[in-house]
């Protein structure tokens, strides 16, 4: 059986791996802006395919 996951959780697994990565602090949670802006100072952190591909999944899902 495969449970999906919430936007909830994927938001909360966002701003985990954001506080970690240079990113302001107001923006952490910023489907657009992150969309946009984290590569620019973050491409080569460990954990910016993971953030980069939950950004995707939650921008798909239209949450900003």
């Amino acid at each position: 059986m495969q449970t999906e996951v919430t936007n909830e959780q994927l938001v909360n697994r966002l701003a985990n791996l954001t506080s970690k990565m240079d990113v302001p602090e107001f923006r952490k949670t910023s489907i657009r802006w992150l969309q946009r802006n984290l590569a620019i100072r973050n491409s080569n952190h460990k954990f910016f395919k993971e953030a980069n591909e939950i950004v995707d999944t939650l921008a798909r899902k239209g949450i900003q």
